[in-house]
């Protein structure tokens, strides 16, 4: 008896086994016999460990509604990603058929053969399933080079109990006290008697051009709105020195110490209740949730706050802020062209979890974040500007931090601005360029708008 009990333990647990391989094999690649015998292995490859459970689970579950794919995703190490991918198609090893990278790289990639044409008018032909902005980001020289997947850009985020405390005291609405310029903020700022524990009403990351941008980013064009067109290059102009000439008078306005205030610590400030207002990325939500889990509290219970679109500097000066779009590109090197549509056309038709999954704000238009928050953020990600793909502009956004910094402290704004525009033109034409100097433009004192709220 005991025998015949081992002997029907011992295949329950082949049984199990094989049907363990499998799966094992969609998540991790892992060799799993004749079981999968037939089937085109899809390599998928992502540097963000947040991805890895929503590729797992969706590779399990595509796996099992069809017979003639299988897919293998793969995390690889960040550094040097895409010249991994360039390896790996070249020596014909193990090579992905897809992989996440963000939509600046598109111009390499696809220019490389690393990213070929997605022609697919269910998707792509309007903007019933992606906003404008998502297909800018994933457009090169006319044409669709990705699968838009998720997004970061950056929004006001503010405390809604000092945000209604200020309201009370102007007798208005909360809603009607939401900022819509930055001038709005100054004044509630000088109308609001902050309890103790306020140590700024309005604190942001002036060291990151992330949160910095959008001062000037509805003046600034850095190759259209697909960024992918050198003829369209204009960051020296009247409208982007105002913007900054008026960026430039807010230092004497918002206590921010560039030493020590970045936005790890100026997040941790908010959610301290130190801070009325900040400029904060998407991610920022499932931020709260963690660092408030590590202490032990409850985000929706201990912590309250609300999340707009960017201000407008003044009622004259609209703003745009800066989004990177983070996409599935089709290898070019690929040998399974209807097995990538097939899976891209399963992976966003099952999307529902990938925000809870993930923490990554999720493109498509028909996928609804769990947390409401994220409304707003797409709000502001409809309105942004993509991060351009042009190669010879890849580091102007290193340039164009060290600018607003220059200008935050101080420097001439006419000369910062023209000193990077001449620069960025030599790294686009090749050839060195004397731009002509423009005359100042009529400047917007901020102090005298300081009378009350528009």
């Amino acid at each position: 008896m005991r025998r015949t009990v081992s002997v029907i333990l011992t295949a329950a647990l082949l049984v199990v086994l094989l049907l363990l391989i499998p799966s094992q094999h969609i998540v991790t690649g892992v060799e799993s016999g004749s079981l999968f015998s037939g089937r085109e292995t899809i390599r998928v490859w992502y540097t963000d460990e947040a991805l890895t459970n929503f590729f797992s689970d969706t590779a399990l579950q595509y796996g099992e509604s069809q017979s003639s794919y299988r897919i293998e995703a793969v995390k690889k190490d960040p550094v040097e990603f895409l010249q991994q991918v360039n390896t790996a198609s070249a020596a014909d090893e193990s090579f992905p058929d897809l992989y996440v990278v963000s939509n600046d790289l598109l111009e390499q990639a696809y220019l490389s053969g690393l990213a070929k044409r997605i022609d697919d008018p269910q998707y792509f032909s309007d903007t019933m399933y992606f906003p404008q902005t998502a297909l800018n980001a994933v457009t090169y020289n006319g044409k669709t080079v990705a699968w838009p997947l998720y997004y970061e850009t950056s929004a006001l985020v503010y405390n809604t109990q000092y945000l209604q405390d200020m309201a009370d005291a102007l007798g208005i609405s909360g809603l009607d006290a939401i900022p819509s310029t930055v001038v709005d903020i100054i004044n509630l700022a000088n109308s609001y008697e902050a309890p103790e524990q306020v140590q700024a009403v309005f604190k942001w990351d002036v060291n990151d051009i992330f949160f910095n941008y959008y001062f000037a980013g509805g003046y600034l064009n850095v190759g259209g709105e697909c960024g992918d067109d050198k003829s369209q290059f204009d960051v020296y102009n009247g409208d982007v020195i105002r913007c900054l000439d008026v960026y430039q008078q807010l230092n004497q306005f918002f206590s921010i110490d560039t030493q020590t205030d970045d936005y790890s610590q100026i997040v941790d400030d908010f959610i301290d209740g130190k801070i009325v207002f900040t400029v904060a990325t998407s991610e920022l939500p499932g931020l709260i949730r963690e660092r408030l889990a590590e202490r032990g509290e409850d985000a929706e219970s201990s912590f309250h706050y609300g999340v707009t679109t960017l201000p407008d500097i003044t009622s004259e000066l609209p703003t745009r802020a800066m989004s990177v779009t983070y996409c599935l590109a089709e290898n070019g090197y690929g040998e399974h062209p209807d097995g990538v549509r097939d899976f891209m056309h399963y992976l966003y038709q099952h999307m529902e979890n990938f925000y809870d999954s993930t923490g990554k704000a999720p493109v498509a238009l028909n996928v609804h974040a769990s947390d409401p928050h994220m409304e707003s953020f797409l709000a502001s990600y409809k309105e942004s500007v993509p991060l351009p793909k042009m190669r010879e502009t890849s580091n102007f956004w290193v340039l164009l931090e060290n600018t607003y910094a220059k200008i935050w402290n101080g420097a001439d704004v006419g000369t910062s601005l023209r000193e990077l525009y001449e620069q960025s033109m030599l790294q686009i034409t090749g050839e060195e360029y004397t731009a002509e100097e423009l005359a100042s433009p009529d400047r917007i004192d901020i102090s005298a708008q300081l009378e009350g709220m528009d």
